[in-house]
C-alpha cells in the first residue's frame, strides 16, 4: 500500500514556536515540480502530522474534512508518493510575537513563486474542478483499516474563515492563538489546549450583550463554526448599530 514518505531538511528553527514551512516535490531529473508554503501557529505538528494523514487518506479514497475537496498540495503530494518522487519538508523561519504570520507567509509565497500558475506553485485555490485521485493497485487489493482523520487545528479554522467570510475579519495571531476582529473590536478568539489536541473557541460579543459567554471545544465541523460566527455577527450589529463589512 502506498503511503507518503518525505525527508525533513535540517534547519535552525524552534519547532515548538510559530513557523513557516515549505513542501517541495522533485521529479525524476531532480527538478522542482511542486512547491507549497504554509504557516503553523502551533509549531511543527501541522506539517509533520496532518499532511501525512491527509495524503494517506486521499490515497485510500477516504474523504477530506467535511466532505470538501482535498487541496492542491494534498493531491500533488499523493501523486508524488504514488510515483516515488522525492518529497522534502523544510522550515523557513520562526515568526516571533508581534509579527503577522499571514504577512510572513505571503512574503515567502511571493518569494518562491508558490502562487504562480506555472504548474509548480501549489498555493491558492483550484482553478478547475479538482481531479479524482486513483488509489494505488496495492490499496485497491488490500482491505487495510482506514487512516484516522487528523483532528482539526487552528489552521483549519483560519482556512475555513478565510474561505467562508472573505474580507470580513482581521485575523490577529499570537503563539497558539488566533482572534477575529472587525476593525479594532474582537469578535471571537480561539486557542490550542494542552497537548495541542483541542481547539477552544470563545465568543466575545455574547458577554457584552449580557449573555453567558459562549465557550466550547471545536468539533472540527464547518457548521459549528458557521453557526457561532453568524450569531456573533448578529450580536455585533445589534450592539454597535452598524452594518457589517463584506
Amino acid at each position: 500500500m502506498t503511503t507518503m514518505s518525505y525527508r525533513l531538511l535540517p534547519g535552525d528553527i524552534d519547532t515548538a514556536a510559530p513557523l513557516i514551512y515549505m513542501w517541495e516535490i522533485r521529479d525524476e531529473a531532480g527538478r522542482v515540480s511542486g512547491r507549497y508554503i504554509g504557516k503553523a501557529n502551533g509549531g511543527d505538528k501541522r506539517p509533520t502530522r496532518h499532511y501525512s494523514r491527509n495524503v494517506d487518506r486521499l490515497l485510500r479514497k477516504l474523504p477530506y474534512r467535511n466532505g470538501k475537496h482535498y487541496r492542491r498540495v494534498h493531491v500533488a503530494l499523493a501523486d508524488a508518493a504514488m510515483a516515488g518522487r522525492d518529497i522534502t519538508l523544510s522550515y523557513l523561519c520562526n515568526v516571533p510575537a508581534g509579527q503577522d504570520i499571514f504577512e510572513v507567509e505571503a512574503r515567502y509565497i511571493r518569494e518562491f513563486g508558490c502562487d504562480l500558475d506555472d504548474g509548480i506553485g501549489l498555493n491558492g485555490r483550484w482553478k478547475a474542478a479538482p481531479p479524482v485521485m486513483p488509489a494505488s493497485p496495492s490499496a485497491q487489493r488490500e482491505q487495510a483499516p482506514a487512516t484516522p482523520e487528523a483532528p482539526a487545528d487552528l489552521e483549519d479554522l483560519v482556512e475555513y474563515v478565510l474561505e467562508a467570510y472573505p474580507g470580513r475579519f482581521r485575523i490577529a495571531s499570537t503563539p497558539l492563538r488566533y482572534a477575529l476582529y472587525i476593525g479594532e473590536i474582537r469578535v471571537l478568539r480561539a486557542k490550542v489546549g494542552r497537548g495541542g489536541k483541542r481547539v477552544y473557541i470563545k465568543c466575545v460579543r455574547s458577554k457584552q450583550a449580557g449573555h453567558e459567554p459562549v465557550e466550547f471545544v471545536w468539533d472540527g465541523s464547518d457548521r459549528q463554526v458557521a453557526e457561532t460566527i453568524d450569531r456573533e455577527l448578529q450580536l455585533f450589529s445589534a450592539i454597535h448599530g452598524r452594518a457589517l463589512p463584506g
